[in-house]
């Protein structure tokens, strides 16, 4: 257990090193949702596809990270007006509240890319009461898949994510997936088990 312990704060430690040098370099996407229902949570996802095609759409597709805030800071407005519009149509009379902001996230799995936990500078649209599960994603570079489960990150956006960080920062992007899946977990959970059976005198 203590050895558990030990190697848990050790990829915190790693994980937060880490984040601090990519948040520089990229802008996350986080959608909340008015609440837990199921009917709110399904218009969070209508209103995440919708906006990101208003944002495929304005941005040109070369656009830097610098360029990319500097038009949202810009459009706040607008995106509110795009999601709030959709929902009156589909009958919510939510209120939007999108704004650049700093938000903490949890660990992320991108395709082939693990994005470690930590705190990331972010459009943040609130739905109505905005207290419901979120979603999020990497908007810059483009991140952002419909069935992440599904998803391959597209080689211009690994492209761009490679100039942005050091190569150093970019490898550990790629080895924390297998680091994280490697067979530590099955030997803890032998280990956990062979402590209860020496416990009891049992082999």
């Amino acid at each position: 257990m203590l050895a558990f312990l030990l190697s848990m704060i050790a990829l915190r430690g790693r994980d937060e090193a880490l984040a601090a040098h990519l948040a520089p370099q990229v802008l996350r996407f986080h959608v909340l949702a008015n609440s837990d229902s199921g009917e709110d949570q399904a218009l969070k996802i209508e209103v995440k596809s919708l906006l990101l095609g208003y944002l495929e759409d304005k941005l040109p597709a070369d656009a830097s990270l610098e360029e990319t805030k500097h038009y949202i800071g810009e459009h706040l407005g607008e995106l509110e007006q795009t999601a709030e519009r959709y929902m009156r149509e589909k009958g919510f009379p939510y209120s939007a509240d999108a704004r650049l902001t700093r938000c903490y996230f949890p660990t992320k799995i991108y395709g082939d890319l693990v994005f470690p936990s930590g705190e990331y500078e972010a459009l943040r649209v609130s739905l109505g009461e905005g207290a419901g599960q979120n979603w999020w994603c990497v908007l810059y570079p483009a991140l952002c898949f419909t069935e992440p489960e599904q998803a391959v990150v597209p080689p211009q956006s690994k492209e761009l994510l490679r100039d942005a960080v050091s190569a150093e920062d970019y490898r550990k992007l790629e080895n924390e997936r297998r680091l994280r899946w490697s067979d530590k977990r099955p030997r803890i959970r032998l280990l956990g088990v062979e402590a209860v059976k020496g416990l009891f005198g049992t082999k």
